[in-house]
């Protein structure tokens, strides 16, 4: 009896889990400039700065938040988000209201559209674990794109390519928080994930 006791107290930790290690691909870049956001039971807390990816997977282990966030904006100071200093090209294409299917191949277009209209060379798509998808460019060339430049790509790619699920004001934010992978989505239970990188070659 004792036994299974524990065993189901194992469970339950393991389902409670915020952070899958075996799927952290955290690629984006000087994690002392990002800021984080946590979602706790008692409320939201952003403005969070870590010195290091240790660091990082250190506070989530010991707090266990719901949800876990990071900046896809780079600050001087995170803690204020003062001081910008760029941020990652970001579109979430949401399922909401659309066939998943529809949506995921609306994904995959704005993932390859990147890559051929666009040449850039750091490209990656995730599942939220939530309602959609999520598209990341990283390169260098793009960090100080305006809000207003990043809807004419949204323009773009809506026209071009019939992408109708994109979220225009999300992914035209340079300030976003986005959910970090391997973490899990406190609401669906399902973890953000990588489905597909491009580093200049496939």
């Amino acid at each position: 009896m004792i036994v299974v006791l524990l065993l189901g107290i194992v469970m339950v930790v393991v389902l409670l889990n915020s952070l899958s290690k075996d799927l952290i691909v955290w690629d984006f870049r000087d994690i002392k400039h990002r800021e984080f956001g946590f979602n706790f039971k008692f409320g939201f807390v952003r403005k969070k700065e870590f010195g290091s990816v240790d660091e990082l997977v250190g506070y989530i282990e010991r707090n266990q938040p719901l949800d876990c966030f990071v900046s896809i904006a780079r600050y001087n100071n995170p803690g204020k988000m003062e001081g910008w200093l760029g941020s990652d090209l970001f579109f979430d294409i949401d399922i909401s209201g659309g066939d998943v299917n529809r949506v995921y191949n609306e994904a995959l277009s704005v993932f390859d559209a990147l890559k051929s209209d666009f040449g850039l060379d750091n490209v990656v798509l995730n599942v939220s674990g939530s309602k959609g998808f999520h598209v990341l460019v990283f390169d260098d060339v793009i960090q100080r794109m305006s809000s207003s430049d990043r809807r004419e790509v949204v323009d773009y790619l809506m026209v071009k390519y019939d992408v109708v699920h994109i979220d225009a004001p999300s992914s035209c934010d340079i300030h976003r928080l986005r959910r970090l992978e391997g973490t899990r989505n406190s609401k669906s239970g399902l973890f953000c994930k990588r489905l597909k990188t491009y580093n200049g070659s496939e």
